[in-house]
């Protein structure tokens, strides 16, 4: 009789488990699962039982009142934390079924606690029985939306001198932010996830963040791996010259933050994923692009997305929740992400996953396409082909979009120096992107939630009254979000100058000790901040080579304080790197760096040296880098000594294969299959 009644336990319990299991993966999954082969590969997405809350730790920053910078450190710390801490088994368990020949391959992610993996049906139903996985579901492509061909077709294959300020941009009103407020993006890093940037084109060259910064954390290019921004389909030139183009031969400001800097990560052209996804892979680098949580400096205000998944993929089932905490856990770290609705309309609910969601008021913010250059005065009417409400997903009562912005006939930036007419919703999206970037100017802690509502309250309101699913909330206003969200606050401007030589300082950085916030000053010394109103503030001024100084001021609601600073030279002292490679040989033309100084990079001479003149009695950070070759370390440089640091480079190690009958001799690099017995830079 025990043995009859364990036995129905038993299978009790393993219906159960299997129960259970098969809740865990996704309904179009299991009709590929079905569908396949047992020693078939497929491509999923794992989704690990412990997430980190980032809602309650969003709400406790918010009631904090946190600086953008403190809360980006805190976000993305807790989680890299949260997936390191919680994928150790799980990776394990991949690693031998990898050996085994259970799965192909897999990548970890922590902007989710998530992998990418490609494995056999046995494998993936076997992972579906383990407590620590959440919910397995397929590994969707995302698709570019792509612009809709105009009417009449028209471009222009060089800059109109005489085009001005496209339409578009004087009627969400941008010219008066600049005019009047002097807000113009300086300052302000935007990013965009699209079909690459033309880094050469006159209109962005000079405000890649690749100038000044290194390539790696300001362009990814998961198509072809290039290291300089390009664009082989026009689009994503297009996009991000509507958000911060200018033209420095004319002048001509055809993008919505025209004095921002830039940051791009280019998407199309991949293939099909196996054990990766682009989308994953590209947020989780335009949270962190350096890899440091505690710099801010790399971290774009805002992200514009011209894509989805639709359902045209094989076994999309309508709603597709995978990006919804993605995009959550960016914004809480304090990037905005802007998505355009899509080009399926005029017809309902043909918005594409994740723009089709409502996750909350203000999430997932999306913006549809009016026409603002063919009608010369508002109201400017919806574009047949945007995308309309409500969305498709559960409850089916989301309005959308949130907000509508010119899409037709939009004049920006294509690769070559060129520039072109285009239409879309792909047009109307980097609009908004540009508004943020100015309301990030005028106030750069404002949370993003803050920024989108603002965006959402002050635009105008359309036909039929009141939020709807044309045109969302209404048509952007770019001057009316800066003038809300200016409410209540003070202003403090001066010049920040030496006080040996009364010359500007350019890059100085005065933060308000009681908000954190910070501004830097322009290349004349200049700089321009909002504090709190009707309040009594401590500036602190600061500069590379100069100690810092700290000022009380006092500043009532709408007046503008006039706070000059004269700072004193620091002691400096010199540091001199020598960087080397296999048996001490110097290494010419390896590329030093002190990431956290404003200093550019140099190389080293044919001796193998760089020198750094440096503020004296500080810790310094040192980066030496040849090709793939990479070592950092950490000095303290004295006051007025020379300090000497040598820094020896070994690249991956590679098999040699010969020498053939001539002599000749070949390397294969990153070749595991051979035990390794050369370092390349000897």
């Amino acid at each position: 009789m025990s043995r009859f009644i364990l036995v129905i336990l038993a299978f009790i319990f393993f219906t159960q488990t299997g129960f259970a299991a098969s809740e865990k993966i996704s309904p179009d999954l299991k009709l590929a699962l079905d569908a396949a082969g047992e020693n078939s590969y497929i491509s999923v997405i794992i989704l690990l039982q412990k997430q980190a809350d980032i809602g309650a730790l969003d709400q406790q920053l918010h009631d904090q009142r946190a600086s953008r910078a403190h809360r980006h450190q805190v976000i993305v710390e807790t989680l890299r934390e949260t997936a390191e801490e919680n994928q150790k088994d799980f990776l394990r368990y991949l690693d031998l079924k990898k050996i085994s020949g259970g799965i192909s391959g897999y990548t970890p992610y922590w902007i989710i606690n998530a992998v990418v993996l490609h494995a056999k049906k046995s494998v993936l139903e076997e992972i579906a029985r383990r407590t620590d996985v959440k919910k397995i579901d397929s590994n969707f492509a995302i698709t570019l939306i792509h612009p809709v061909e105009p009417s009449v077709a028209r471009s222009r294959e060089t800059l109109d001198l005489n085009h001005g300020v496209p339409a578009g941009i004087r009627a969400i009103r941008a010219p008066e932010v600049w005019y009047e407020y002097g807000i113009t993006g300086a300052g302000r890093l935007v990013g965009n996830f699209d079909s690459g940037v033309d880094g050469n084109h006159p209109a962005l060259a000079s405000r890649w963040r690749g100038v000044t910064a290194p390539a790696a954390h300001c362009w990814r290019d998961d198509a072809l791996g290039t290291a300089f921004p390009t664009d082989n389909h026009s689009h994503g030139t297009h996009v991000m010259g509507t958000i911060c183009g200018n033209s420095e031969v004319s002048n001509d400001s055809i993008g919505v933050a025209p004095e921002a800097s830039w940051i791009a990560c280019r998407f199309t052209e991949v293939p099909s994923p196996e054990f990766d996804n682009t989308a994953l892979a590209a947020f989780q680098w335009f949270v962190d692009p350096d890899g440091i949580p505690s710099t801010i400096e790399d971290v774009p205000d805002v992200v514009q997305n011209s894509w989805g998944v639709g359902s045209g993929m094989p076994g999309y089932t309508d709603c597709y929740p995978l990006y919804n905490n993605v995009i959550i856990n960016c914004e809480a770290a304090g990037v905005v992400v802007v998505f355009s609705a899509g080009n399926e309309g005029p017809q309902s609910a043909t918005l594409r996953s994740p723009a089709t969601y409502e996750i909350d008021s203000v999430t997932v913010f999306c913006v549809g396409a009016v026409d603002a250059t063919n009608y010369p005065t508002p109201p400017y009417p919806i574009a047949n082909f945007s995308s309309r409400g409500p969305g498709g997903c559960p409850p089916y009562a989301a309005t959308k979009p949130e907000v509508c912005a010119p899409g037709v006939d939009v004049y920006s930036s294509v690769p070559s120096g060129n520039y072109a007419f285009m239409n879309g919703t792909s047009m109307a999206g980097p609009h908004v992107a540009g508004i943020v970037a100015l309301l990030r100017q005028a106030v750069p802690d404002a949370e993003t939630r803050e920024i989108k509502s603002i965006l959402m309250r002050s635009a105008i309101d359309y036909d039929p009254i009141g939020e709807d699913n044309t045109f969302g909330f209404g048509f952007v206003d770019a001057f009316a979000a800066v003038q809300m969200l200016l409410a209540n606050q003070g202003f403090v401007t001066g010049t920040v100058r030496s006080q040996t030589s009364s010359q500007p300082i350019s890059g100085a950085v005065i933060q308000c000790l009681e908000t954190l916030r910070r501004a830097r000053t322009r290349s004349d010394g200049t700089y321009w901040m909002v504090v709190p109103g009707d309040s009594m503030i401590h500036l602190r001024f600061s500069g590379f080579g100069y100690l810092p100084q700290a000022l009380p001021v006092i500043v009532s609601i709408g007046d503008t304080v006039i706070q000059n600073a004269s700072l004193i030279a620091a002691p400096m002292g010199t540091l001199r790197i020598g960087v080397t490679a296999g048996a001490s040989i110097p290494v010419r033309g390896a590329q030093t760096l002190l990431p956290q100084t404003i200093l550019l990079p140099q190389q080293t001479d044919s001796l193998g040296f760089a020198e750094y003149q440096l503020p004296g009695d500080t810790s310094y950070v040192v980066q030496a880098s040849y090709h793939d070759a990479v070592r950092d370390t950490t000095i303290l440089v004295p006051n007025n000594q020379i300090t000497s640091l040598t820094i020896r480079l070994e690249s991956e190690r590679s098999v040699i294969y010969g020498p053939d009958s001539n002599g000749y001799r070949t390397f294969e690099r990153y070749d595991n299959q051979y035990a390794p017995n050369l370092n390349c830079l000897e």
